[in-house]
């Protein structure tokens, strides 16, 4: 969606799901071979290729009944072209709908908005996709100092206490942070982590 997008544009994009769906069917169509041709085509120069990442936030503007029609099948076909990959898709938009059907596109890792708390999402995406996140990216990471990154990693470690969780940054690294802050979730990752499967984070 998101290459469609790039496309035509984001507006027209979105309003054309609405007014001329066969030929937005068309353009998913090309954006969905495109996405496929570009991941094999690194395989094939590659000598071991052991995971993707589909990037897509536009998805995240969606209804649940335009996702169904527009998005779930061609994720879906994106993500069984490759069976043998680990999967990570990205959509750190904070709207949920997609997220329940997560576990119909085998993936492995989902990685989303600081926005949805990891409480909610564990509920919507199930217990079997390994949850990235979800540390702020701007007013933790870039803005705040190490031990604010801790504060915000325990806190999510405590709110997902159960295995499953990958700490990073909610909805990916921004530009500009600084390399002590980087450090600081490498080391909160490492120290808290021994909690997880844990009742309680002391």
């Amino acid at each position: 969606m998101a290459t469609a997008a790039h496309i035509i544009g984001v507006t027209e994009f979105l309003i054309g799901l609405k007014t001329n769906p066969k030929e937005a069917h068309r353009l998913m169509r090309l954006a969905t071979d495109i996405a496929k041709n570009w991941v094999e085509a690194q395989a094939s120069v590659l000598q071991e290729v052991e995971g993707i990442l589909l990037l897509d936030d536009i998805v995240g503007f969606l209804g649940e009944r335009d996702f169904l029609e527009f998005g779930h099948p061609y994720f879906t076909e994106i993500f069984s072209a490759f069976p043998e990959a680990v999967k990570l898709f990205h959509n750190d938009m904070d709207n949920p709908t997609s997220f329940k059907y997560l576990r119909e596109w085998s993936i492995n890792i989902f990685n989303f908005s600081h926005k949805i708390d990891l409480a909610t999402a564990r509920e919507l995406v199930g217990p079997d996709i390994c949850l990235m996140g979800n540390v702020p990216p701007l007013e933790v990471l870039v803005s705040g100092s190490p031990e604010d990154v801790r504060d915000a990693a325990k806190a999510c470690i405590q709110k997902h206490l159960q295995t499953g969780l990958l700490l990073s940054a909610g909805g990916g690294t921004s530009p500009g942070t600084p390399g002590e802050n980087i450090r600081a979730l490498g080391d909160a990752a490492r120290d808290y982590s021994f909690y997880l499967g844990k009742e309680k984070l002391e």
